[in-house]
């Protein structure tokens, strides 16, 4: 089965496409554990659902990631619960700025951002819509877990000026986490019974991304440093 593909998890060809191996030995989840790579493959059935996954968690230039050995290039985005301070990530914009902080009901796939826009502006699409997924309530669980995987993250590397490096991270870090999956199948537009109009286009950078977790609780963890070479 191919695997999705989308914008910048493709184009950083300087940031490495396989895991460490230091990784890929501690990367051993559990028989109730998922994967990155499962999420995706089972995306719509997922999505909206707390969840718990195994993989290495990367953040920094333009990424906030969890991955694992059996995709490593496919990524999902890892996003902070609303309130809690996550470690600093650069991106350019994310797409979720049209689809918070109300209740959808339905949803309708269109064929591009334009369309999304129109349709803010009050046009009304000949689309076909479904029932939106309502999202599991999440719960973060702030532990110490949690509070060193954060410290760990924001610990970086300054790289030397005409190195061409861009990955920054100190650490090599596998953990496995919960929170909640959430899936957009490609642009859609969103309304519910007020005359609500929303629009989500992906996840994560440059709304590169069909997949993201919000971080509920961090169950365990496994790090060693790698240096800044």
């Amino acid at each position: 089965m191919k695997l999705p593909a989308r914008g910048t998890q493709a184009i950083i060809a300087a940031l490495a496409l396989t895991l460490t191996p230091f990784q890929a030995a501690a990367h051993r989840p559990n028989s109730d554990d998922l994967t990155p790579c499962a999420l995706a493959l089972s995306a719509a059935s997922f999505d909206g659902t707390i969840v718990k996954v195994c993989g290495a968690i990367e953040t920094g230039f333009e990424q906030s990631v969890i991955r694992d050995a059996e995709c490593p290039t496919l990524r999902l985005w890892v996003d902070w619960p609303d309130g809690d301070a996550g470690p600093s990530v650069s991106t350019t914009f994310g797409s979720d700025r049209y689809a918070q902080s109300r209740e959808w009901t339905e949803f309708a796939s269109v064929s591009s951002a334009s369309d999304t826009e129109r349709y803010l502006k009050g046009e009304d699409l000949a689309v076909a819509w479904q029932p939106w997924r309502k999202r599991a309530e999440l719960v973060p669980k702030r532990n110490r877990n949690l509070t060193m995987l954060e410290s760990l993250l924001k610990q970086t590397c300054t790289c030397p000026p005409g190195s061409g490096r861009m990955d920054f991270r100190r650490y090599d870090i596998v953990a496995t986490v919960t929170g909640r999956f959430e899936h957009v199948p490609g642009p859609v537009i969103l309304r519910n019974p007020a005359g609500g109009r929303g629009a989500l286009l992906g996840y994560g950078h440059m709304s590169g991304y069909e997949n993201r977790l919000v971080l509920g609780s961090v169950v365990n963890l496994n790090y060693r440093e790698r240096g800044c070479r």
